[in-house]
């Protein structure tokens, strides 16, 4: 009795169709299915299909920031660290904008501004309020204006680290970690070379 299918499954040739875009749209739908044709033990033709298969990729988020830096600055003054954020990601998305600083002083105020490039220089005098809209691949410049306190002495220092955080998730962010040093203001600086013999 086994014999008589033997012919049948010899002849079996299998061919697959996997059907499937091949840009996945982003938290869209793609369509699969799986076909097989094959020969009977007649030569005739069949094909057979699957079920057809949903299924919906979603977006993956993704953030880098520049490396931070280390000043100096006078108690009383104004220090400026020169920022970005790369969306590394797949789609859109918005960061959000955060600072935590600490040491043996705390800043005054911190404030962010846009800038064209890391050049440190801002474009917009109106300040970052809290986010910030990056496309995929592409890179949001700005900068961080903070002020030491007055009460500040040489040799105080402060680490302030800033973050951007993926509103995607919140749980995605990067950070970038700059440090402030307290040092003589100008005219202190001035006066004791002035003093110099």
């Amino acid at each position: 009795m086994m014999k008589n299918y033997l012919p049948v499954l010899a002849s079996l040739l299998f061919t697959f169709a996997y059907a499937a875009q091949a840009d996945m749209p982003v938290n869209g739908q793609i369509t699969n299915t799986a076909s097989a044709s094959f020969k009977d033990a007649t030569s005739a033709s069949h094909t057979v299909h699957s079920n057809t298969v949903d299924a919906t990729p979603y977006r993956v988020a993704g953030v880098a920031m520049a490396a931070g830096v280390s000043k100096n600055v006078a108690a009383g003054e104004r220090v400026m660290f020169p920022l970005s954020v790369t969306n590394t990601g797949d789609s859109l998305d918005t960061f959000k904008i955060s600072e935590v600083n600490s040491g043996t002083f705390s800043m005054d105020t911190v404030a962010f501004y846009a800038c064209a490039d890391l050049q440190g220089i801002s474009n917009n005098a109106k300040p970052i309020i809290s986010t910030v809209d990056v496309a995929p691949g592409a890179t949001f410049c700005f900068v961080a204006y903070a002020t030491a306190p007055h009460t500040a002495i040489v040799g105080n220092t402060n680490t302030m680290v800033i973050t951007a955080t993926s509103t995607r998730t919140g749980v995605v962010k990067g950070t970038s970690t700059n440090n402030s040093t307290i040092g003589p203001d100008l005219l202190s600086q001035l006066s004791a070379n002035a003093s110099l013999p």
